[in-house]
């Protein structure tokens, strides 16, 4: 996808990104800790496919791939046929839904977040340390594209440095696909409003952000949907395209995230409707259910592609009876 195509299907409407995949999952019954999911991916591709199913069936626009840790170590050697089975995967969801929906086209966004431990202040292009870092983000970034992703969507970025190392990485694995889908690089908030573990404001955070090499910008996860009207007006102010996927919230000791899916799908279409943000969805602690809410909100909103999410039929696999 081009990022002309991108802002044609946001002409009609805002678009509705899916809820969390890995507290999903492991309130869902995975054993180990939340982030050690991304290897589900070829291990058990079928409970990943029924999450993006169960994202699309509630009204997902967009899903995006379980591959957030892709560029941690624990991944180094097989990151580009992670991203490329991740990728595929979503991909044939996306390809299945779409033909049940074609006035719908579902896509499909390769998530990657930051690797383990941020590079030294010292860190600049060229450098030993630097290289190494490019070459974690470029494997995954390869196998993202193999694998037909429509777009790429950077989560929970807040450092420059290992910012403009991973940009360097994506330019490597546009080159070598032949080709480069939008992306969008979104930074998470702190309780204060300022970018989380930098300490800087929104506006210092965008100074980072390269305009000729990123087509959008967004928050995502932070301490939950309220109170985002000021950084989205920031963003909003630089950036036509703008993405917001606040978390459900702060969650308790027992794991219980606070807002609710009508609670978090009317503050979400507050800034669909003040046009903060185009494209809305949900992190930590959201569920297919606060996507249909939010799916619903968002068709008030303007869509232009007027089939609501609760008259979708249920794609069925090959040879399902």
């Amino acid at each position: 996808m081009t990022i002309d195509a991108l802002r044609a299907r946001l002409a009609l409407g805002p678009l509705v990104l899916d809820g969390a995949m890995s507290t999903f999952l492991h309130a869902s019954g995975v054993a180990g800790p939340v982030r050690a999911t991304d290897d589900l991916v070829l291990s058990q591709p079928e409970r990943i496919r029924a999450v993006h199913d169960a994202y699309y069936e509630a009204g997902a626009d967009i899903v995006r791939t379980n591959t957030f840790r892709a560029a941690a170590r624990e991944h180094s050697g097989h990151a580009r046929d992670l991203c490329r089975a991740a990728a595929r995967l979503a991909r044939a969801a996306a390809d299945e839904w779409s033909m049940r929906t074609p006035v719908r086209p579902r896509l499909v966004a390769g998530a990657i977040g930051p690797a383990d431990a941020p590079p030294a202040r010292s860190l600049r292009l060229g450098d030993a340390s630097s290289e190494q870092l490019r070459h974690a983000f470029r494997e995954p970034l390869i196998g993202l594209l193999e694998g037909g992703v429509d777009l790429l969507l950077f989560e929970t970025w807040w450092c420059p440095q290992q910012t403009e190392v991973a940009l360097a990485a994506l330019a490597d694995a546009t080159a070598d696909a032949g080709w480069r889908v939008p992306l969008i690089v979104s930074t998470v908030l702190a309780r204060d409003g300022r970018v989380a573990a930098s300490g800087t404001g929104v506006a210092d955070w965008l100074h980072a952000i390269d305009p000729a090499a990123v087509d959008g910008v967004g928050l995502n996860c932070g301490e939950g949907p309220g109170g985002l009207e000021p950084p989205l007006s920031v963003l909003r102010g630089r950036f036509g395209l703008v993405c917001c996927a606040p978390s459900a919230g702060v969650p308790s000791g027992d794991g219980h995230y606070p807002h609710g899916p009508d609670e978090f799908a009317s503050q979400l279409a507050g800034y669909l409707r003040a046009g903060l943000a185009q494209i809305a969805g949900g992190c930590c602690g959201t569920t297919p259910a606060h996507v249909r809410a939010l799916a619903t909100a968002a068709a008030a909103c303007g869509r232009g592609l007027t089939e609501p999410p609760n008259a979708i039929a249920t794609p069925r696999r090959a040879g399902a009876q």
